[in-house]
C-alpha cells in the first residue's frame, strides 16, 4: 500500500525554508512507502527547521543507515544526530569556508616537507587574506613536465598584486633529483586523480576558479576545464599534446599498434630507453631546478594523456586564451592547430612568429630571454582574466 504524501504547515516561511521542509518530507515518505531498495546505503535528510533568528538558523540533520531485509522491509540500523549551524549572513559563512579551505590547501602543501625535493620545486599558494579581498578568484597554475611550480613564481607575484589568489601544485612525481617518480604508465588514472584532489581542495573557497597550464600543464589545465565546467576560464601556454620529434611520434605509433594487436604491455620496453631533454635557458642562467633525463616510457605516457585530452577538446566550453610560439621544438604544432579548431568556445590565440625566437617555455625570464615578451604575456593574461573584450567570436 502506498501511503499518501504527508503535508506540513509551511505558512510564514520563505521559499528557501519551504524547499528544506518539503525535501525532508519527500525522503521520509519514500522510506515509509518502501519504494526504495538499499543495502548499507547512507541517506542524509534535513528535518524540520527548529527555529529561526535574525542572525542564525539551526537545522537538525539526521543520518540514517538502512538495510534491506526480508519482504522489502527496511530497518533503521543506526541513528546519529548531527547539528549544523547556518548563519543567515552569507558573508560570514563564505569567509569561514574560505579560511578553512586556505588552511586545507596549506596543510596539503606542508605534507611535501617530508619529501626530498629540490629547492623551489614544491607547491605554493599566494592567497588574499580574506574572502572579501579574494573575490577576483583563484588561479590554479600547472607547470611543465620535468619542471616545477617555480615557473610561475614571477607571474604569481604579478597576479597576486592585482588581487588574485594563486595556487601552483607540484605535478605527480616531480621535484625530485631524478625523474624516476614521474609516471611511466596509466597516465589518465594518475592525472585525473590528481586533478580531482586539486578541485576538491579549491572548491570550498567559493570564489571564481581559473586554470593556467604550460606545456604538459597545458594539457592538464584544459582537461581540468573539461572535467569541471564550473571553472571560469582557461589559459594554455605551449600545450603538449604530442611530441614535436617525428621519430618519437613514429616509435609511439608502432608501440600503440603492437599493444593493440598483441594485447601486451609493449610500452614497458620503453622504460629502458633514456633520453636527455635540453633545458630552455636564457643566457647566463643555469641555476633553475629541473630534472631533464627521462625514460621514453614517461614521454609515451604523457603523449597518451595528451592525445586523450585532444580528443576531448570539443567539450571545452570555457573562454580560452592560447599562447604559442612557432619556434617551439617540444610541442607538435599540428596538434595545437587541431585543438584551436575543435574547441567549442570563444578564444584568443597569441602566436609568436619564428622571427621572434620565443622558446617553448615562454613564461619565465630564466627560460625566455625576451623580457619584453614575458611582460607582454603577463599583461595579456591579466587582461584576459579581467575582461572578455579581446576574445574572438569567430573561428580563425
Amino acid at each position: 500500500m502506498v501511503l499518501p504524501f504527508p503535508t506540513y504547515n509551511i505558512t510564514r516561511r520563505n521559499r528557501i525554508q519551504k524547499i528544506i521542509i518539503l525535501e525532508s518530507l519527500k525522503i521520509k515518505h519514500l522510506i515509509c512507502t518502501h519504494n526504495i531498495s538499499l543495502l548499507n546505503t547512507k541517506i542524509f535528510y534535513t528535518s524540520h527547521v527548529l527555529f529561526f533568528e535574525e542572525a542564525t538558523a539551526v537545522f537538525m540533520f539526521s543520518l540514517f543507515t538502512i538495510s534491506r531485509v526480508k519482504k522489502r522491509t527496511l530497518s533503521v540500523l543506526n541513528l546519529q544526530r548531527h547539528y549544523y549551524l547556518a548563519r543567515m549572513s552569507p558573508n560570514v559563512n563564505k569567509n569561514e569556508s574560505y579560511t578553512h579551505a586556505v588552511t586545507s590547501i596549506t596543510n596539503w602543501i606542508n605534507k611535501e616537507s617530508i619529501l626530498d625535493l629540490q629547492p623551489q620545486t614544491g607547491s605554493f599558494l599566494l592567497n588574499q587574506p580574506s574572502f572579501k579581498e579574494a573575490k577576483k578568484g583563484l588561479i590554479v597554475c600547472f607547470h611543465g613536465y620535468t619542471s616545477g611550480p617555480w615557473q610561475y613564481q614571477p607571474l604569481a607575484t604579478f597576479l597576486f598584486n592585482q588581487g588574485f589568489s594563486v595556487f601552483s601544485p607540484r605535478l605527480p612525481g616531480h621535484g625530485f633529483t631524478t625523474s624516476k617518480h614521474i609516471p611511466h604508465s596509466d597516465p589518465s588514472t594518475i592525472f585525473l586523480s590528481f586533478l580531482s584532489d586539486i578541485f576538491s581542495l579549491i572548491t570550498p573557497l567559493n570564489i571564481p576558479i581559473y586554470v593556467i597550464g604550460l606545456s604538459a600543464g597545458g594539457s592538464l589545465a584544459s582537461r581540468m576545464a573539461i572535467q569541471y565546467p564550473s571553472i571560469k576560464k582557461c589559459i594554455i601556454l605551449s600545450p603538449f599534446f604530442r611530441p614535436y620529434d617525428k621519430k618519437a611520434l613514429f616509435i609511439f605509433f608502432i608501440i600503440n599498434f603492437l599493444t593493440h594487436v598483441t594485447k601486451l604491455k609493449v610500452a614497458s620496453l620503453l622504460r629502458h630507453v633514456t633520453i636527455y631533454i635540453t633545458p630552455d635557458r636564457s643566457s647566463g642562467d643555469d641555476v633553475l631546478p629541473d630534472s631533464h633525463s627521462l625514460a621514453l616510457s614517461q614521454i609515451h605516457a604523457l603523449t597518451l594523456f595528451g592525445e586523450e585530452t585532444l580528443s576531448l577538446s570539443p567539450h571545452l566550453s570555457q573562454p580560452t586564451l592560447l599562447i604559442t610560439s612557432d619556434c617551439d621544438t617540444r610541442s607538435n604544432q599540428q596538434s595545437i592547430t587541431k585543438f584551436s579548431k575543435e574547441i567549442q568556445t570563444r578564444y584568443r590565440w597569441i602566436r609568436y612568429t619564428k622571427q621572434q625566437s620565443v622558446p617553448h617555455a615562454l613564461l619565465h625570464k630564466g627560460q625566455n630571454p625576451h623580457k619584453n615578451i614575458v611582460s607582454h604575456i603577463e599583461k595579456s593574461i591579466l587582461d584576459f582574466l579581467s575582461t572578455d573584450s579581446h576574445l574572438d567570436a569567430s573561428r580563425p
